[in-house]
Order: C-alpha cells, then structure tokens, then sequence
C-alpha cells in the first residue's frame, strides 16, 4: 500500500496526505470534544462538543495547507517549481524541483510558512472577539480561540532553528547570506539542530521521568525526529558535495535496452527479463521514440491470465510521469527532481533520442568514487 493518497490538485499544485495524518485527525477531533472544550465549557451535551469538535479540526488542517501553500507560490515566484504538497502527521511538505539559488531566496521561501500561520491565528482570534461581541455561544468562542492558539503557537514552533522545520531553513539561509557557502551554512545549521534536538530529548524524558507524563515521551518523540532530519539534511548537502560538477552523462548507463510498446507482457518476460538483470526498461513507440518506464513491479502485477493479451504499453508509466534529464545537465540539478518524484530512476534524453537511464546504483557508484577520491569536482 501506498504511504500517502491523493486529496485533490489546487493551483496546479497535487495534494496528498499521509496515512498517518489520519490518526492525527482522529486524535485532535477527540481530544477537544473529550478534554479541551468540556474542561473549557462545562455541562454541554455531547452532540455539541462533537460538533464544534468536527468544524474545528479540518479548520485546522486547511491552515496547515495554508501554510505549505504560503511556501509553494512563494517559491514558484521565484522561479522553484513545486508539483505536490504532502500533508502528515508533523503538518506538511512542499516537495519543491531545486533547491533555492541562493540564500535571499531560501529565507523568503522558508519565512512565509510561519507568517501564514501567525497571521491565521491573528484572524481566528479577531473572529473570536468579533463573535463574542455578536453574543455566540461560549463552545463556538472556545473552538475559534482552540484554533488560533494552534495556529500561533504552529507558527512560533516552525520558527525554531532545526530542520525540518523552518526555522532552520530560516538559520541556513541567514548563514548562507553571511559566507556565501550553501554546504558550510548547511553544516552549521545541523549542528544546532542536532544541540537543540539533544535539549528536548533530554528535557521530555527528564520530564517523563519525574512526572511521568505522556507529554514528556511526546518531547523527546520530537526531539529525536529533528535528531534524525538534522542528520539527513546534512547527509543530502554532502551527497550533492560529492557530485558537484559532474554531468548525467558521466554516469548514467548506457546503451539501454528497450522494449517496444506493443510487445504482450508475456513475450516481455521471455524476451526481456529472463536473463537481464535490469529492474526497468524504457518504453518506445514504433519509431524508436521513449514513450514510458516499465518496472518488474508493474509486470508483477498484470495477472498470469491476462499477460498474453496485454502490451506492455498499457503498463508503463506514461513519459509525462516520468523524471527525464539531459546528458549535459548536473546531476545536482537532477537529484531535487527524483526525490520530489520519489522514484530513483531518470532517463537520459538527447532531443526525442534516449541516450541513456540514470539508476540509484549509478548515483551511489558516483558518490562512493567521489568519497573514495576526495577529488576536487570537474565539469564532464
């Protein structure tokens, strides 16, 4: 099962959400119509906690998506493509093409995020006031106050200097500015990240310890994810050190075997599988141009039955969906790209020629001769 489904398209932007947003909805919805809005409104009916309960928590998810929204169109401003924003359990992402230009640019892109929220929260609140003075009920006032608080309080904690949250885009770009060196101000944003990290771990099961609170578990929970994020921020800057200079065509592998587009699935295996030891094969039409990708996962799932029938066209994902890249383009520019897609394949286009496929081994082959080599990076 896929780890995220598809909500809808916005702007032109796709949106999707974790499963595990799911629990988040769940957990929210219950804890105000079971604790917060009873302790804050007492002696209401059930039905009317539930209520309020139901209207304020996808109010709440709107100003999350919001706020992934803020940091999307900035960055298409800025010349940043974004194709999807995926919402989960710690709020949202917006899985942007490239990495930003230059540090003005990341700063801009990370600082909306939390200005949204803060200003969300600001109008909750004046809606609050302005309902209160109209003589709504106490439950709908204490909902409107529930959510901006939430919103403030969503803004103020994404400011912290730790990635992945934005304030530790905000520290990096604030230090990329300074030096003018994106890796260096990467470091040194990890290493607060990974102090402050250290700070919650340590406070939340001080706290767990000495109160035993679930709270103090939930902390520290927090603190190891930026632990983690922190580690792999730094880890995704040090790769594209490694490949720095160096051109798709470099290492992408090549010739490439294909498969033609009205081959049965059946006739695929036989020919093209048994005996190769390639997981995917591009596509091509009548005339030799790639028209998709086809994975053994995909021929997997064709049933038995029906494999004799069915051209293996039908099965690959369509060119449009696929990452495609240049042979002169740096791999750097390609790496933003596969992960936005969450694929690990490329194919190497020459005009409408495929000249190549650049594969995960390819770009773990690079990065364990650049490590090896130490070399200073040489354009290809």
């Amino acid at each position: 099962m896929k780890d995220s489904f598809r909500i809808g398209r916005l702007l032109g932007i796709e949106i999707t959400a974790n499963w595990s947003l799911l629990v988040t909805v769940a957990l929210i919805a219950w804890s105000l119509a079971a604790a917060i809005l009873p302790a804050n409104s007492p002696d209401q009916p059930a039905w009317a906690y539930w209520a309020v309960a139901l209207a304020v928590t996808p109010a709440f998810f709107a100003s999350l998506l919001a706020h992934e929204f803020g940091h999307s169109l900035v960055a298409r401003r800025l010349g940043v493509e974004v194709k999807t924003i995926t919402l989960w359990l710690f709020g949202g992402v917006s899985k942007l093409e490239r990495e930003s230009s230059s540090g003005r640019d990341e700063l801009r892109i990370a600082v909306v995020g939390p200005a949204v929220s803060i200003a969300l929260g600001a109008a909750a609140g004046a809606l609050a006031v302005g309902a209160s003075a109209l003589g709504a009920p106490d439950l709908v006032l204490d909902g409107l106050a529930w959510l901006a608080a939430m919103n403030v309080m969503l803004g103020l904690f994404n400011l912290l200097p730790a990635f992945p949250l934005d304030g530790g885009r905000v520290l990096r770009a604030a230090l990329w500015m300074r030096n003018d060196d994106h890796v260096k101000a990467t470091e040194q944003a990890a290493a607060v990240s990974r102090m402050l990290s250290t700070v919650l771990i340590a406070f939340g099961l001080l706290e767990f310890l000495s109160t035993g609170t679930l709270g103090g578990l939930w902390l520290a929970f927090i603190g190891w994810f930026v632990l983690q994020a922190s580690r792999a921020e730094a880890e995704v800057v040090a790769e594209q050190e490694l490949l720095a200079g160096i051109r798709v065509a470099a290492i992408m592998s090549s010739p490439v075997l294909t498969a033609p587009a009205g081959v049965p699935v059946e006739e695929f295996v036989e020919r093209y599988v048994l005996g190769n030891r390639a997981t995917a094969y591009p596509v091509v039409d009548e005339d030799g141009r790639p028209i998709g990708l086809v994975t053994l996962d995909q021929v997997r799932d064709v049933p038995p039955r029906d494999r004799g029938q069915v051209a293996i066209g039908s099965v690959a994902v369509p060119i449009d969906r696929v990452v495609c890249a240049e042979p002169a383009e740096p791999v750097v520019d390609l790496l933003p790209r596969l992960l936005a897609s969450g694929g690990t394949r490329a194919l190497v286009l020459d005009g409408d020629e495929l000249v190549g496929i650049l594969t995960a081994t390819d770009l773990n082959r690079a990065l364990l001769v650049g490590a090896i080599t130490h070399a200073e990076p040489t354009i290809r």
